[in-house]
């Protein structure tokens, strides 16, 4: 069996285990680059093929040494992981000083209207993560929904689920909205305004609130025939605006870094990164907070998802040097025909049913490589199927109750609350939304991306 091989069964194992033990898919995926890194040291040119000039010097040194030097020099992509961490502190910062919280409780006051203020929680949710991320976005919107509940006298089982559907949705729409916008922004190379218009087209975060719309105002009349009565917003003490401007800060910097013809490729990542820096400083020294305090919610910050990625870019980087890429998008393409619309719609529908049972973080990075070469094979000039990739899976996880640390948070709520769901009940009240949201996504990004 060529080496090739061996690291694709690598990577399924992976794979496999990450799904079925999520706590501790770091774990697996740290495993699986080990591995991918011996075996291309103890097999030289097997697993990753060797440039002209180390096979010219003949040293056998250097060419074992050649399979860690580009898996951690080429392969982990440090300055989107520099970016991400960054953001991560800065957007739990912002949790912090009540802003959003303050937001949408200020956007609820204006309206008394049961249903209508439904449908503006589900907007405020959606938008929300689309700046600051979906679990974020839900850790704000939660205690709103169950006071609303409540004081309604409704259970708030289909409410939460449904708004995490929602929030799950976003995560293709904006630069800091997921992982996947991440990913998705470093494969395809979109900058940070991109995803606002590109190449003159409307992108990714108007079509997603295309499809936010549809399903708010979806769940905005199935729940108008239950929800009757009046409600009162509690008032929030915002702790502080410094996180809101430390975002923007971000926010500039990668638009300024996107415009400049930069070489080094680490500046942006730097950047965001000393701007979180100068934001845990301000939460340690100005907020007045204990050693204690300050260890602990860097702890509660989500870690693994930065570990995990730098594991699966290992085992990516194998793959692709390695030829598997070439191979897998030859088997698709060989497969699907050659009609443009099916492979989009063959995408989108995988990817859909990807998010809602396995791990999206690896199935995009292991598989947007091969998206990208199929894309040359069918012709497409811009990044629309990398686009029905990222979208699809993201709009997947609102598709089942289990899979996303999202549907995960709101599960947990509801437990404390005392309220239980069946997986039938989430069928029927929850999925037909979810449903819509992801055919008008599909829909809008074919139409004004083909």
């Amino acid at each position: 069996m060529q080496m090739k091989w061996a690291a694709l069964c690598i990577a399924a194992v992976m794979y496999v285990l990450a799904v079925a033990f999520r706590s501790r898919r770091v774990y697996f995926s740290t495993l699986a680059a080990f591995i991918i890194i011996l075996l291309g040291m103890i097999f030289p040119g097997e697993l990753f093929v060797l440039p002209k000039d180390i096979l010219a010097m003949d040293d056998m040194t250097g060419m074992r040494l050649y399979a860690f030097a580009y898996s951690i020099g080429t392969a982990v992509q440090w300055n989107l992981l520099m970016i991400y961490t960054g953001v991560m502190i800065l957007t739990a910062l912002l949790v912090y000083s009540k802003v959003p919280e303050k937001l949408s409780s200020l956007l609820l006051g204006t309206v008394r209207i049961p249903a209508l203020s439904m449908v503006l929680v589900f907007i405020s949710a959606g938008l929300l993560s689309a700046f600051i991320g979906a679990f974020p976005a839900l850790v704000v919107m939660a205690p709103v929904v169950v006071s609303f509940s409540r004081q309604l006298k409704f259970n708030p089982a289909f409410f939460l689920l449904s708004v995490a559907a929602v929030c799950s949705l976003e995560g293709s729409a904006f630069y800091f909205a997921s992982p996947a916008s991440f990913l998705f922004s470093e494969f395809s190379g979109m900058a940070l305004f991109h995803f606002f218009i590109v190449s003159g087209k409307v992108s990714l975060f108007f079509i997603a609130q295309a499809a936010l719309l549809a399903g708010a105002l979806f769940f905005g009349l199935y729940f108008s025939r239950t929800v009757k009565g009046e409600f009162f917003v509690a008032r929030v003490r915002i702790v502080s605006l410094v996180p809101v401007l430390l975002l923007a800060l971000t926010v500039a910097v990668l638009i300024a870094c996107s415009m400049t013809p930069i070489r080094f490729i680490y500046v942006s990542g730097f950047a965001v990164l000393i701007i979180a820096i100068f934001g845990l400083a301000w939460f340690y020294l100005f907020q007045k907070k204990t050693i204690a305090e300050f260890f602990d919610f860097l702890k509660n910050l989500d870690w693994n998802t930065v570990f995990y990625m730098i594991g699966i870019f290992i085992v990516a980087g194998a793959l692709k040097k390695s030829g598997v890429f070439d191979d897998l998008a030859g088997i698709i393409v060989s497969h699907c025909g050659t009609s443009r619309l099916r492979i989009f719609v063959i995408v989108f529908v995988v990817s859909v049913f990807a998010g809602a049972f396995l791990d999206i973080v690896p199935y995009l990075i292991l598989l947007m490589p091969v998206i990208g070469i199929v894309s040359n094979s069918y012709g497409f000039s811009g990044n629309i199927l990398a686009a029905a990739m990222v979208a699809g899976s993201c709009i997947g996880t609102g598709f089942t109750p289990f899979t996303s640390l999202t549907m995960q948070s709101a599960l947990s709520v509801l437990k404390k609350e005392n309220c239980e769901i069946k997986l039938l009940d989430w069928v029927k009240n929850v999925l037909p939304a979810a449903v819509i949201m992801a055919a008008v996504y599909a829909v809008l990004l074919w139409f004004l991306w083909k």
